[in-house]
């Protein structure tokens, strides 16, 4: 190739135009930069809609919290139940009134048993205590003053 100054405008356009072909044929079928942001917009848009009706990550995440706290909450309802269905089982057995067997104390079945034979033995119903100045007989005694000579001297002996 022999070089050639360039003398007029005319040439110099010549050669820009087939430097600018030579580049222009490199980069063919390659996507332009305008082309590239129309296709990007539209694959945004079609992902959009592609993924409507499922769950993102963080309201997964949320809805999983959710779960646990709820899977929380039913162990400890759960544990306070079985701890109660024990006590009455056992405030059943020693015949204690139902009211008495949530001041059952312990942790096993051991241990309110235990609890529920003291209490069982503190509450007995074959224990019968006579006031003595109880409107009808006070130790075999109708009157009342018998009834005072016989608690004072209870108390002298």
């Amino acid at each position: 190739m022999d070089f050639r100054p360039i003398e007029t405008q005319e040439q110099f356009d010549e050669v820009i135009r087939e430097r600018l072909a030579r580049e222009n044929k490199k980069y063919e079928g390659w996507t332009s930069p305008d082309k590239l942001q129309e296709i990007k917009d539209g694959y945004e848009q079609n992902a959009s809609k592609k993924f409507e009706g499922y769950t993102s990550p963080e309201d997964l995440q949320i809805m999983k919290d959710d779960y646990e706290s709820k899977l929380e909450t039913i162990r400890n309802e759960n544990t306070t139940l079985k701890a109660s269905q024990l006590r009455s089982k056992v405030a059943n057995e020693f015949k204690l009134p139902t009211e008495m067997a949530s001041r059952l104390q312990g942790s096993t079945e051991e241990e309110l048993r235990a609890d529920a034979k003291t209490l069982a033995e503190l509450v007995s119903t074959n224990k019968t205590v006579v006031l003595p100045l109880h409107g009808g007989s006070a130790g075999g005694s109708t009157d009342k003053n018998a009834a005072i000579k016989e608690l004072l001297s209870q108390f002298k002996d």
